[in-house]
C-alpha cells in the first residue's frame, strides 16, 4: 500500500515538539507494515524559518531566503519530503495556501517517482491538511481521509455563525472519502455540523517509548504529574485552584510539564494562592523526558476543559500509572475504574478526586493498566484499525 501523509503539524528544528504525534504515527505505520511505502509531506509547518509576521522585521530577510527541496529516508519504507512554503496570516491571500498546496504537489511528485502513485492521502487535521488533500485528490484522482485533530471542533476561527463551519474547511471535510474521529463526543459534534462519513479511530501510542520503569518508584513521596500546553483548554488553572484547601501529605510535589502563552499567568496564580511551593514547573520537554517524568510519577492528572481524545493520558497509562481525568470529550471513552478516576472539569471535583487518588494510587495494578492500553491502543491494534479504514476507502481494495 502506498500512503502519502499530509500533517498540519510536524516537528522542526525550531519547534521539536510541534505535532510529534503525527511523526510517531508515520513511524508506527512504517514499523508495523514494512511492505507499505509511506511518504510524509513537509513544507515548513511549525518551523520558525517559514513563518512571516507583519510586525516582525526578521520576516523581511526570511522572505528572501531560498531553501532546497530535499528528502530524508527515515526508514526503508518511510521518507519525509520537503518543499518550502512560507506561511502568514490568513487575512492576506489566505495565508499563502496556494504556495503551500504547490509545495505539497512537489512532494507528491517526488514520492510518486520513488514509490509510484499513492493509493491514499492521509491528512492530519482540518487546516490546512484537508484543503491540500482535496486539491491533490481532485488533480490526481487519489482518495483521501482526514483525521480530525481540532479541540474544540471546530476552532472558533473556523465557525461561520449559526452553527455552521467556515466553507474554507467545510468543503474539504464534506468531500473527504472518510473522516476519522477519535472519540464518541467528537463524532457527535461532527454529526451536529452535518458531517456524516465518519469512522472511529484513536491516535497511535508509542508503547516502546512509554513503558514502565525497570524499578518501582521509591516510597515516601507522592509525585503528581500533569503534561500539556499552558493554554485555557488544558485547565491548568483549575488544577492550581484545586490545590487550595486540598488535604495533602507532607511529602508531595505537583510537576507541571509544558509551555504556552499562559505559563507566567499560571505561575503568578500559584503564588497568589499560596500553593507555589508545592509545584515544580519544568517547561516544555522532549518526548524522552516526558516518558521519564511519567515513569517517575505516582499518578497522572489531566484537568482539561475539552479534548478530542487525550493521547497523553494513554501515554501515562502505558507506563503503568493510574490517572485522574476530567469529562472533557475524550478520556472518558477509555478510562474506567481499573485505570483511574473521572471527574467534572470543576475545581471542587478535581480537588476531591485528587485527594481520593492520593489515598488509593498504590492499590492500582500497573501491569493491568499497561496491558489494557496495549490491547486496545497499542501499535498493532492501531495499525490494524488504520488498515481497515484505508481498505474501506481505496477502490481497488474495498
Amino acid at each position: 500500500m502506498n500512503i502519502f501523509m499530509i500533517p498540519s503539524w510536524y516537528p522542526s528544528e525550531s519547534n521539536p515538539i510541534y505535532g510529534t504525534f503525527n511523526q510517531e504515527q508515520a513511524r508506527i505505520l512504517a514499523g508495523e507494515r514494512p511492505k507499505w511505502s509511506i511518504g510524509v509531506s513537509r513544507w515548513g509547518q511549525g518551523d520558525e524559518r517559514f513563518l512571516l509576521r507583519a510586525a516582525d522585521w526578521k520576516s523581511i530577510p526570511k522572505a528572501f531566503k531560498t531553501y532546497e527541496i530535499h528528502k530524508e529516508v527515515v526508514l526503508p519504507n518511510l521518507t519525509e519530503y520537503f518543499a518550502p512554503a512560507f506561511t502568514w496570516t490568513r487575512k492576506f491571500r489566505k495565508g499563502n495556501i496556494k504556495g503551500i498546496v504547490e509545495a505539497n504537489r512537489i512532494n507528491l511528485a517526488q514520492y510518486t517517482a520513488d514509490f509510484g502513485k499513492p493509493d491514499i492521502i492521509s491528512a492530519q487535521a482540518s487546516y490546512p491538511a484537508s484543503i491540500i488533500a482535496r486539491q491533490l485528490s481532485r488533480e490526481f484522482g487519489i482518495p483521501y481521509v482526514v483525521m480530525i485533530q481540532m479541540s474544540p471542533f471546530p476552532f472558533s476561527e473556523f465557525l461561520a455563525g449559526k452553527g455552521k463551519i467556515n466553507p474554507l474547511i467545510y468543503g474539504p471535510l464534506q468531500e473527504a472519502n472518510l473522516l476519522l474521529a477519535s472519540s464518541n463526543h467528537l463524532e457527535e459534534t461532527m454529526n451536529g455540523y452535518g458531517l456524516r462519513k465518519i469512522a472511529r479511530v484513536n491516535y497511535a501510542i508509542d508503547t516502546d517509548l512509554f513503558k514502565p520503569a525497570k524499578h518501582s518508584t521509591p516510597a515516601g513521596k507522592t509525585v503528581i504529574l500533569s503534561v500539556g500546553r499552558m493554554e485555557d483548554q488544558k485547565g491548568i488553572d483549575l488544577l492550581i485552584k484545586s490545590l487550595v484547601g486540598m488535604k495533602l501529605p507532607d511529602q508531595i510535589e505537583f510537576r507541571m510539564v509544558g509551555d504556552g502563552s499562559l505559563l507566567e499567568e499560571y505561575q503568578a496564580l500559584s503564588v497568589r494562592l499560596g500553593v507555589d511551593k508545592k509545584i515544580t514547573w519544568t517547561g516544555a520537554l522532549n518526548r524522552e523526558r516526558v516518558a521519564e517524568e511519567m515513569r517517575a510519577c505516582s499518578f497522572f492528572v489531566l484537568p482539561s476543559r475539552h479534548e478530542t481524545f487525550g493521547n497523553v493520558v494513554l501515554e501515562a497509562m502505558a507506563t503503568g500509572k493510574p490517572v485522574v481525568v476530567t469529562r472533557c470529550g475524550g478520556p472518558e471513552d477509555f478510562v474506567n475504574e481499573q485505570y483511574g478516576l473521572i471527574c467534572e472539569p470543576e475545581v471542587k471535583e478535581i480537588r476531591t478526586t485528587i485527594e481520593q487518588m492520593i489515598v488509593d494510587y498504590t492499590s492500582y495494578d500497573a501491569q493491568k493498566i499497561r496491558k489494557g492500553v496495549m490491547r486496545q491502543f497499542g501499535p498493532e491494534a492501531w495499525v490494524n484499525r488504520m488498515e481497515e479504514v484505508f481498505t474501506r476507502v481505496i477502490p481497488s481494495l474495498s
